[in-house]
């Protein structure tokens, strides 16, 4: 299994370190070092986003939540997780994912009910504020990304669009919510 950082979390890919091993080494043998793909990735997102940020930053600011709390809230966009899956999500232990969740929960952004099969089980998922945060956060993000990509030229914009989708039929699909 892979967990890859995407800025908003932590992403679990079910993929064997052979796959990963290899996927480098090709990189590698064309004279491509992943590390230098990772500077390009990441120079990209900010000149996207530069000037379109704030809106994203002002709404987390205002809803007074932690990073942690954020990260929960995106990771459970996916659908309802038991405490410990989230914990594992955001790198937190049982105990201080536990107690965040008890902070969300009286806040009002996720709902906590018994597991349909195991009744010991708690599930928390997104309370319709929770729901309604989020999206305004991928909104703001979206707004700030199409505010860059409207600066390309169409050709420019047509060409990242196939490769991304390139990209993204080779990667594998994060794992689903009763894998982790």
């Amino acid at each position: 299994m892979l967990m890859v950082d995407n800025g908003l979390g932590v992403t679990y890919y079910h993929c064997s370190k052979y796959t990963m091993v290899n996927m480098v080494s090709n990189l590698r043998a064309q004279g491509i070092e992943p590390e230098d793909v990772c500077r390009l990735l990441i120079e990209t997102i900010h000149r996207l986003q530069a000037t379109e940020v704030s809106k994203a930053l002002r709404i987390m600011h205002e809803s007074g939540l932690t990073l942690p709390q954020i990260l929960t809230l995106h990771v459970l966009e996916s659908g309802p997780l038991a405490v410990g899956a989230i914990a594992t999500r955001i790198q937190l232990s049982p105990a201080a994912t536990s107690h965040l969740v008890e902070r969300m929960v009286c806040l009002g952004l996720v709902e906590r009910c018994e597991h349909a099969e195991d009744r010991r089980q708690k599930q928390v998922s997104l309370s319709r504020r929770g729901a309604s945060l989020t999206d305004r956060l991928r909104r703001a993000r979206m707004a700030g990304l199409s505010v860059g990509l409207a600066r390309l030229s169409p050709r420019t914009r047509a060409s990242f669009s196939r490769s991304l989708s390139d990209v993204l039929g080779e990667l594998p699909r994060p794992v689903s919510e009763g894998s982790v």
